[in-house]
């Protein structure tokens, strides 16, 4: 059987990932941090994505961000919210164990399709299969956005 790799860009999606998490102070990348990444594919974004930017994304994150401090009791507007300092140095953060699982999938998706290389919507399509609960069906939400209906486009 063959074993699909990355295609570069499916590669600087990864690598994109990595700096919104660091840019967020965040010290793990996950799901909802791909799923930023793959709204700097002009393809997606435009197509299945529905023309969603990254901005949109880290919008919904910083409310996300501001709901959960407000159900500790903590009244804030998601603008006023103090971040992390960013992540400067360039060492890799752990990906998350649904990252993890997303990669394989993605490897999987690329591999049942006949495809030598894992392209940025086998990224997207294994995203938007996660089963709940996960940060990027929380962020696909937030966006308006169907997961089981981009997954049934990007797979069909």
């Amino acid at each position: 059987m063959m074993r699909a790799k990355f295609a570069p860009t499916t590669r600087d999606m990864v690598r994109i990932a990595l700096n919104e998490a660091r840019g967020r102070g965040d010290s793990v990348v996950g799901t909802d941090h791909l799923l930023v990444a793959l709204l700097h594919d002009p393809p997606l974004a435009s197509g299945v994505l529905g023309g969603r930017t990254p901005d949109d994304a880290r919008s919904a994150l910083r409310a996300r961000d501001a709901a959960a401090l407000r159900s500790a009791g903590v009244d804030v507007d998601p603008w006023d919210i103090p971040r992390a300092p960013a992540i400067a140095d360039q060492s890799r953060l752990p990906m998350s164990a649904g990252l993890q699982q997303v990669l394989q999938a993605a490897r999987h998706v690329a591999t049942e399709h006949g495809c030598r290389r894992i392209q940025t919507h086998d990224l997207l399509a294994a995203v938007a299969t996660r089963p709940a609960p996960d940060p990027a069906l929380d962020l696909f939400n937030a966006l308006g956005l169907e997961p089981a209906r981009i997954a049934a486009e990007l797979t069909a």
